[in-house]
């Protein structure tokens, strides 16, 4: 501990008694907190380091004092000390009760507005702005110097006291180290470009010596900013190893839910942590030069994003290869979405490039094929469909899509084959391809030589090509209060909204931490449906994870496909007669069947495997037995979920919501997918909006099997997503 007040000080001012509002003397006793540790061990509050040129000198002081500890309590005194002499008294006010006196050190400044602030509370919200990583300190000397604070709660009975104050500083400081061995271990090599630290808050408030609340700053989505890239020469080292210093406001975020799969880790983070930023390229196999991007999350531990003052974290990231598990967090660059990092799903969302010609890549996993008909614990046990090593490989094609894909004009194939499930397929997409939805089907190779291919799906996934894309809503936290109400029911993503809905499962129960999409699966706007439209009518039959689109009663087209693969046309097939005894593997086969049976049937189009249809069977499958728990066949990109019919109060017939006075939650009149005609149902038809839009198990839809509706099963409903964070 470092003491700043000589003892001649104390020796040679002897205590007075003096009267209340009297401005007495006092020497004041100064310390700059001791290193300390926060549980982990590369986690302590940091003290001077010398290979950076630290300085913690306090070299100017502010002096406040406040008529009483509350809130309201007035300013009473606030003086500024130019030049610190820790041999000086200092002027305060006698009082007979506690009074706070807060310093504030080394602002370099003498003109704060905190100066003349009418009280605690208003100063409390004082801060400096922070407009990139130079601003967090002040340079002296060649070295950085830190804002620091402390206060105390004072009775002031006597001039000549001696007061003791222990100083912390108002920042944190990250010391990151980046060691790349793709520089010589044979994989393909990274080259790093830049390093930084994103989600920053742009104030440093100068008064965190309190306890501060749980999230500090209070926002958590604005007020935020990237500070400026360093190149990676800029770093200590050696193109191997490299290491960085950053200087941080506080940032405390909280801890994360429990992270199951390492790559989700970074959007699992709470909204507005800040976080480690590298980006870098590499060239691929087909002397393709790629974008890569890694976030790491700062903080204490697996599961802690805080940035406390005075803190100092250690961060260290290893790069094995550009899609390295253990880099943790790896996001897709510009050039390329690599939803290989992201957890399995159905459905992708496919946003196109905005810059005139651009291309954008998206690769996507096979192994939900392996899950479904592996012979140890698929499924539906099936070896040879499962693309087990030594299979003869496999190859995907466009099923169906809702615009015109032309290959080479907005769309290309950069790998189309593969050789077992833990391969993946790529395909890339043109600025201005279109709009909507298209669905990939993959079907195995029968010989070796690749020459015949086999005449039903083994898999297939949905592409969801549009602007909107709500996936930042997978780091945000709901603004409410304590008692968990709602402060804001709105919140921005790109290209629309996600949202908060005003019932009870949203306030304390299973929605508490969630956000729902402002527009159903596969639609291309937040908008009413009409009969008329061309693009984004797709139903879902409840256990399916293909999209559906309208027929006539006769089968024939109403919703226009295009690029519709040979063999698979849209079909109505009722449940008795596919010549299976279960129907779940013929719907992975025939994707674009509409399974059906007459009007108020309760014959599932599962068939006679009831299990599938179980009360508790979320989404149709029969693992999947509680709603946090996602099931295979749930059509929903990764990180969202279909909800639980709870999420509108179970309510199976509802208009659309009010959410607050400025904000309305469109719920589109789109009706319902007949059963066995497969015809939609009451699409508009006031009082039938959103009839069996919000669902998972069965029994949530038993209700909307009313007068004139199709049977629940066996028709199809919309879908609308919420985060993956439903809470038990």
């Amino acid at each position: 501990m470092l003491s700043l007040c000589l003892a001649g000080c104390v020796s040679e001012t002897m205590p007075v008694p003096v009267v209340e509002g009297e401005e007495i003397e006092v020497c004041m006793s100064l310390a700059v907190e001791p290193e300390q540790l926060f549980g982990e061990a590369t986690k302590g509050a940091y003290v001077s380091d010398e290979s950076v040129q630290e300085d913690d000198g306090i070299h100017n002081l502010w002096v406040l004092q406040f008529g009483g500890t509350t809130a309201d309590a007035p300013l009473r005194e606030s003086r500024y000390l130019e030049d610190f002499d820790p041999s000086e008294l200092i002027k305060l006010i006698a009082t007979s009760v506690p009074n706070r006196v807060i310093l504030i050190a080394n602002t370099f400044d003498s003109n704060l507005a905190f100066a003349d602030c009418e009280n605690l509370q208003e100063f409390m919200g004082a801060f400096k702005p922070i407009a990139d990583e130079s601003d967090a300190t002040k340079e002296v000397g060649g070295r950085r110097c830190p804002i620091m604070s402390s206060y105390k709660d004072l009775v002031l009975t006597e001039s000549g006291a001696t007061v003791s104050f222990l100083l912390r500083r108002c920042i944190s400081k990250a010391d990151v180290t980046i060691t790349n061995n793709t520089v010589d271990n044979g994989a393909p090599v990274v080259t790093i470009k830049s390093v930084t630290v994103c989600s920053v808050p742009n104030k440093l408030f100068f008064y965190t010596s309190y306890e501060l609340p749980k999230r500090f700053p209070v926002a958590c989505n604005a007020d935020r900013i990237d500070y400026t890239d360093m190149d990676w020469t800029d770093g200590a080292g050696d193109d191997r190893t490299r290491s960085f210093t950053f200087y941080l406001p506080v940032n405390k975020c909280g801890t994360m839910q429990e992270v199951v799969n390492p790559t989700m880790k970074y959007r699992q983070t709470p909204a507005g942590a800040s976080y480690l930023r590298v980006l870098g390229t590499y060239v691929d196999e087909s002397s393709i030069e790629r974008a890569v991007e890694y976030r790491i999350p700062f903080g204490s531990g697996a599961d802690d994003c805080d940035l406390l003052p005075g803190g100092k974290y250690s961060c260290s990231l290893t790069i094995n290869d550009p899609s390295d598990r253990d880099a943790d967090g790896r996001v897709a660059g510009d050039a390329l979405v690599d939803y290989c990092q992201s957890e399995l799903a159905n459905t992708y969302i496919i946003n196109p490039p905005k810059v005139e010609g651009a291309w954008r890549n998206f690769r996507i996993p096979v192994s939900r094929v392996f899950d479904f008909w592996n012979p140890a614990f698929g499924y539906f046990k099936e070896p040879d469909n499962a693309l087990l090593p030594g299979c003869n490989g496999w190859q995907v094609d466009i099923l169906w899509s809702e615009f015109p894909i032309e290959e080479d004009v907005n769309f290309k194939w950069v790998k189309r084959t593969g050789d077992d499930y833990k391969d993946f397929f790529e395909f890339a997409i043109k600025e201005g391809a279109g709009e909507g939805n298209f669905v990939i089907c993959l079907r195995r190779f029968l010989d070796s030589g690749r020459t015949e291919i086999g005449d039903v799906c083994l898999w297939s996934w949905q592409m969801w090509v549009t602007d909107y894309n709500p996936d930042a809503a997978l780091n945000y936290v709901p603004n409410v209060d304590d008692g968990g109400n709602e402060l804001q029911f709105s919140y921005p993503v790109s290209d629309g909204e996600v949202h908060r809905y005003n019932f009870p499962a949203w306030r304390t129960g299973i929605y508490r931490d969630c956000f729902i999409m402002d527009r159903n699966l596969g639609n291309i706007a937040a908008a009413p449906y009409v009969k008329t439209a061309k693009k984004g009518h797709l139903y879902y039959q409840h256990g399916r994870k293909d999209p559906l689109t309208s027929m006539s009663g006769s089968g024939s087209t109403l919703h226009a496909v295009y690029n519709q693969l040979e063999g698979f046309a849209r079909a109505l097939v009722g449940v008795a007669g596919t010549g299976f005894q279960d129907n779940v593997p013929y719907s992975v086969y025939y994707p674009t069947h509409k399974l059906g049976w007459s009007i108020n049937s309760s014959v599932p189009w599962q068939y006679d495997k009831y299990k599938y249809c179980d009360p508790v069977c979320y989404w149709g499958d029969p693992r999947a037995t509680k709603p946090s728990t996602k099931s295979l066949f749930d059509p929903c990109p990764p990180g969202w979920i279909v909800p639980d019919w709870s999420v509108v109060q179970n309510k199976s017939v509802i208009a659309n919501i009010v959410l607050s006075e400025n904000v309305t939650a469109i719920i589109p009149g789109a009706g319902f997918l007949g059963g066995k005609n497969g015809t939609e149902e009451y699409v508009g038809w006031a009082g039938q909006q959103g009839v069996g839009l919000y669902y998972s198990n069965i029994a949530g839809v038993a209700s909307i099997n009313g007068a004139g509706c199709s049977s629940p099963n066996v028709g199809g409903v919309p879908v609308r997503c919420v985060t993956d964070k439903i809470s038990e």
